[in-house]
């Protein structure tokens, strides 16, 4: 058995725990995390792809857009388990207006084949990650485009995620490395993680 299938099983099972998925606007945005001992929010569970839970919630629209033009929409459709930390729009927003029409390109200029798909797959990790993993210990994981990313509890109970120095997307010559809050609830999909930030990644 391959490990999608393993996690549609996960996926399957924890469907139990809510009834079903609702509009992610609808649902406030937190970054606190349980304390030690009690329970952790459920995921919301659907049964679509990352890319397609991400585009039912509503709040990555500007992130979905850069992964379409970066050709990751298919990928991220057809990938084995994928975790994906996901800007959300007002995430997205924070990002400096000239380097985002350096990405996507403007009328006059085309967009940035080398660095966007390096930037979406920053917020990229090959495997699965879950809520409980990450706020028991800090962890490194490596991103599809070679950057390492840092999860840390904070003493506050929250999760800051961190772009660490690699060989990653280069935000020419800005002063970019930043953290994240993870902010809650994370959506379970039927090929991985999704886990919204409130900033985009950049190192």
């Amino acid at each position: 058995m391959n490990n999608r299938r393993k996690f549609l099983g996960l996926a399957a099972a924890g469907a139990a725990m809510v009834p079903a998925m609702m509009p992610m606007a609808a649902m406030a945005q937190a970054t606190i995390i349980p304390p030690a001992g009690t329970p952790m929010q459920p995921p919301v569970v659907t049964n679509t792809s990352v890319i397609d839970a991400m585009a039912a919630d509503g709040r990555f629209t500007r992130f979905i857009e850069f992964a379409r033009q970066s050709g990751a929409v298919e990928q991220l459709r057809a990938a084995n388990v994928v975790t994906v930390f996901a800007p959300t729009d007002i995430a997205m927003e924070r990002l400096p207006a000239s380097l985002r029409d350096q990405l996507l390109g403007t009328p006059g200029m085309q967009r940035d084949v080398v660095r966007l798909p390096a930037f979406v797959n920053l917020h990229i990790v090959d495997g699965l990650e879950t809520l409980p993993g990450l706020a028991g210990k800090e962890t490194l994981m490596r991103s599809r485009n070679g950057a390492n990313l840092l999860v840390q509890p904070t003493p506050q109970s929250t999760l800051v995620l961190t772009a660490q120095d690699g060989p990653g997307f280069s935000a020419g010559g800005l002063n970019a490395s930043r953290n994240a809050n993870i902010l809650l609830p994370i959506i379970q999909a039927a090929n991985g993680m999704v886990f919204p930030i409130d900033n985009a990644m950049l190192v």
